[in-house]
């Protein structure tokens, strides 16, 4: 009887997402997804500090890249942020790029950051409660540097 049971159930995942779907199982962007939901639930993340992969924007949240990526996989990061970026759950900049460029300005310093935008999270998480947005980073202007 215990071996039905075990039959049946799905493998183990540290998150169910909001959509189950056979064709996207083993995708690495829905993985990355899922981690970044699970992660920001159980409160494993920094976030709006100054080592921060993750940041509270008013424009929604900001994805540290490519270092949030890179924390998630080390090796195939590129690949990981390229199937996310297909989900299509980001913002694109006006030039139509997929990295925006925040300013972050200190008591002493201005410096750049640069990240996914996702717009309105709280939908796209369910069940995450976000900190207020951090009031040191403002939207930069994007297409202006040649990074992109």
């Amino acid at each position: 009887p215990d071996k039905q049971t075990n039959d049946d159930t799905a493998p183990i995942t540290p998150l169910k997402t909001t959509e189950t779907n056979p064709e996207t199982d083993g995708d690495p962007g829905q993985a990355f997804l899922a981690w970044l939901h699970d992660g920001l639930k159980q409160n494993r993340f920094e976030t709006n500090s100054t080592n921060a992969r993750i940041h509270c924007v008013r424009e929604g949240l900001l994805l540290v890249s490519p270092g949030i990526f890179k924390d998630f996989d080390r090796e195939n990061w590129q690949r990981v942020q390229k199937r996310f970026q297909k989900l299509k759950v980001h913002r694109k900049t006006a030039q139509g790029t997929n990295i925006h460029a925040y300013q972050v300005v200190g008591k002493r310093s201005k410096s750049r950051i640069n990240g996914i935008l996702i717009e309105e999270p709280e939908q796209l998480f369910e069940g995450v409660l976000l900190p207020e947005p951090n009031p040191h980073l403002a939207l930069g202007q994007t297409g202006t540097s040649k990074m992109d």
